[in-house]
Order: structure tokens, then C-alpha cells, then sequence
């Protein structure tokens, strides 16, 4: 299984927040950063494998591209997926998903991380978790590394 999250396909002020994203597309000699990604994905997913999409597929008129992605794709819903979005990845056969809450009480496991890392609050990064269960979460940063948090709720 592959986890994506936040294409924004169709966003172009997404590259002005997130310049490292078109960075990467010309160091591939790619001028279409929608172009690049979705090249990008489907050279490591094929047409049966299984996609869960943690939401924010695309921005505006960006959800047709979505079309091109190869996977079974599952998504759940981010604030960017608006509902003209999901009626068009229903027609391409993506199971959604609505709602999601999780409760997790990761509070001073995310602090522990932070000062083991020496990062301050105000410089702390984005970290994308995967919580399962009452086991571990891994967590990614930008940093190149990887650290595992225990994680119970």
C-alpha cells in the first residue's frame, strides 16, 4: 500500500509556499509540476495497487488530473476536496472517506520529539504521522531521517 498526501494538483500558490516542489520538476527537466507528480507517482505505483490519499487531492479545476493517477485509491477527504471533487473521484471508482476523527492524546510524545531533535516550537517543521492502532507512529520530517514514536490513546 502507498500513502500520498497533498497533491493540490491545480494549486499554483502551493509552489510559491512549498517552492521545493517545482525545484524538484526542473531538476527532472519538467516545467508542469502537476506534469512532474504525476509522472512521479505512477513510476513507483501501478494500476492495481492499493493508494490511501490523506486528502487535498487538488485545488479548483485541478481534480481532473487525478484521472491520470495510477492506484486503488481510497481518500480521505481533506478541506481542499470540495464536493464537485468527490462526485468526479466516485466516477473514477476511489472509495471515500468523511469525517475521520482521531483521538490520540500524542501531546508530550510530540514535545519529547521535539527537544530530543532540538527543535524550538517556533522553528518545528510539519511532521506527517501515521497513527495505528495503540502501537507506533512514524513520523517524517524534512530533515532526512526518520524517528518512531510509541503512541497510546
Amino acid at each position: 500500500m502507498f500513502i500520498i498526501a497533498d497533491t493540490h494538483f491545480g494549486h499554483r500558490n502551493i509552489l510559491v509556499h512549498e517552492p521545493g516542489r517545482l525545484q524538484k520538476a526542473r531538476i527532472e527537466e519538467y516545467e508542469d509540476f502537476d506534469r512532474f507528480l504525476i509522472d512521479w507517482l505512477n513510476s513507483y505505483i501501478s494500476k492495481d495497487d492499493k493508494v490511501l490519499h490523506l486528502g487535498d487531492v487538488a485545488f479548483k479545476n485541478g481534480y481532473k488530473l487525478a484521472k491520470k493517477l495510477n492506484g486503488k485509491i481510497t481518500l480521505i477527504k481533506g478541506n481542499h476536496d470540495k464536493d464537485r471533487h468527490i462526485e468526479f473521484y466516485k466516477s473514477l471508482g476511489w472509495e471515500i472517506i468523511e469525517g475521520v476523527r482521531i483521538e490520540a492524546n500524542i501531546e508530550e510524545e510530540i514535545k519529547t520529539y521535539i527537544d530530543s531533535m532540538k527543535y524550538r516550537y517556533k522553528k518545528f517543521e510539519k511532521i506527517s504521522c501515521l497513527i495505528k492502532g495503540a502501537h507506533q507512529i512514524n513520523c517524517v520530517n524534512r530533515k532526512p531521517h526518520t524517528e518512531t514514536l510509541n503512541v497510546f490513546y
